[in-house]
């Protein structure tokens, strides 16, 4: 059974692993609040609002873009 648990498919079957994030935006509603930015300086940069800053490596950046999109008192940050 330790074998399954290891096994990338077995994880995928099973929901244990997401997918790999394609992309990031921030949505209308900003508030420039810059927590993005302090959670994840890699992929959010702040202007008038927030962005995310373009060729960011979302995959190495994961869990912090969930973490920032998490926090957003906007409820403004999206991902897929």
């Amino acid at each position: 059974m330790a074998e399954l648990e290891k096994d990338p498919a077995a994880e995928l079957i099973h929901g244990k692993r997401d997918l790999a994030i394609t992309r990031v935006w921030i949505e209308e509603g900003c508030i420039s609040c810059g927590l993005c930015v302090i959670t994840c300086p890699q992929v959010f940069a702040m202007t008038e609002l927030g962005e995310v800053v373009a060729g960011a490596d979302f995959n190495a950046h994961e869990e912090m873009i969930k973490e920032a999109a998490i926090s957003c008192p906007a409820n403004v940050i999206r991902y897929e």
